[in-house]
C-alpha cells in the first residue's frame, strides 16, 4: 500500500479513486517554490494565505487543487501571476523574480549569476 507521503498515491474523491496529474503535481511544486521564495515555512505561508496549514499542503501535494481565492491572494501580495503558477509561464512576471523562480523550479542556485544568465539569456552556443 503506497504511503501517504508518497506524491503517485491515487487520490479518493466522493468513493473514487483517480492519480494526481502532472500539471497537479507541478502546481504544488511551484507553490513550494514560491514558498521557499518567501522563506516562510508551511505554518507561516498558510497565514500569509489566510488559510489552514492542513489546505497550503495538501495543495503542494496535489492531494486538493488550490482555491481561486488563494490564488487571487497570492497574485496580491506577490505580484505572481496565474499562468505561472498553473502553467510555469513567466509572461507579466518582472523579469527578476521568474528568473529566481525558474531557477528553483530547475533546481539551481537563484543567486548564482552564471545561473540567472543562463535563465534570461538563454544557454549559450559552443563557437
Amino acid at each position: 500500500m503506497p504511503r501517504k507521503s508518497d506524491p503517485n498515491r491515487p487520490i479518493r474523491r466522493h468513493g473514487k479513486e483517480r492519480y494526481k496529474t502532472e500539471r497537479e503535481l507541478m502546481v504544488g511544486h511551484r507553490l513550494r517554490v514560491l514558498q521557499a521564495e518567501l522563506g516562510k515555512n508551511d505554518a507561516a505561508m498558510a497565514e500569509f494565505v489566510g488559510v489552514s496549514r492542513q489546505s497550503w499542503s495538501a495543495w503542494c501535494t496535489a492531494e486538493n487543487r488550490i482555491s481561486d481565492a488563494a490564488v487571487e491572494t497570492l497574485i496580491d501580495k506577490t505580484g505572481i501571476t496565474s499562468d505561472w503558477i498553473f502553467f510555469g509561464r513567466g509572461a507579466g512576471l518582472p523579469v527578476a523574480l521568474f528568473t529566481r523562480l525558474q531557477g528553483r523550479v530547475e533546481g539551481l542556485d537563484p543567486d548564482d549569476t552564471q545561473v540567472r544568465v543562463m535563465l534570461i539569456e538563454g544557454p549559450t552556443k559552443a563557437e
